[in-house]
């Protein structure tokens, strides 16, 4: 009897160690982010996304057409990490979270500071 309590405890165990890693969302893909700036102006940013482990590439595309590689890009399941260079004597600095379906970051430089939601993009078929 205690071994088969055993063998189903381990059963459950390495169960529910599966599903917590299975867990991890994946964010690879495009999402864009619409947005009002200064001056009531509209404005759209992409992100591309490459997740590999906890390490994410890609690139980001302003609203201006302006586009940057992602540099130390960071992902650990639930929070994003990265940057972008900005011009040259400035980065653009993003951190956030996925909520629900989207990312929520926070953007950075040091002449100004915004949060954007980016919204997934359909995956090609």
């Amino acid at each position: 009897m205690n071994a088969m309590r055993n063998a189903t405890w381990m059963i459950m165990v390495m169960w529910l160690a599966g599903a917590a890693t299975g867990a991890v969302a994946d964010i690879s893909g495009r999402w864009r982010a619409e947005f009002r700036g200064p001056g009531g102006t509209d404005g759209e940013e992409t992100l591309e996304l490459v997740v590999t482990g906890s390490v994410v590439t890609g690139t980001l595309r302003n609203a201006v057409g302006g586009v940057g590689p992602i540099r130390d890009g960071k992902w650990d399941g639930a929070s994003l990490q990265f940057w972008v260079e900005w011009d040259s004597d400035d980065r653009l600095v993003a951190s956030g979270t996925l909520v629900g379906p989207n990312l929520e970051l926070d953007l950075s430089t040091r002449q100004w500071k915004s949060r954007r939601v980016f919204k997934p993009l359909p995956r090609p078929q």
